[in-house]
């Protein structure tokens, strides 16, 4: 199954499972932090109506993304779990 150090990359789940969790990481880096970034910032100018659309719209695009960089490490987690043969 695994054939020692440096040959990770041979073994189906385990590049699999590493690539979800990096993948996850890169999502989190690209879309989450800048939409709470404006997030906070529109929190702390005003709650006029025109202010609150955007805020739904900032917050709307966090909890999709969130939701799939949530989602990617627990279907890692099951690859490491189970250790399916993919290719």
């Amino acid at each position: 199954m695994y054939g020692g150090w440096g040959e990770f990359h041979n073994v189906s789940w385990i590049t699999s499972a590493l690539g979800l969790f990096a993948l996850s990481g890169v999502i989190w880096a690209a879309f989450l932090i800048r939409a709470q970034g404006s997030m906070v910032r529109i929190a702390e100018t005003s709650l006029s109506e025109e202010i609150m659309g955007e805020f739904r719209y900032h917050l709307k695009r966090w909890y999709f993304w969130g939701g799939i960089a949530t989602i990617l490490p627990i279907v890692s987690l099951g690859l490491m779990i189970f250790k399916p043969t993919l290719w």
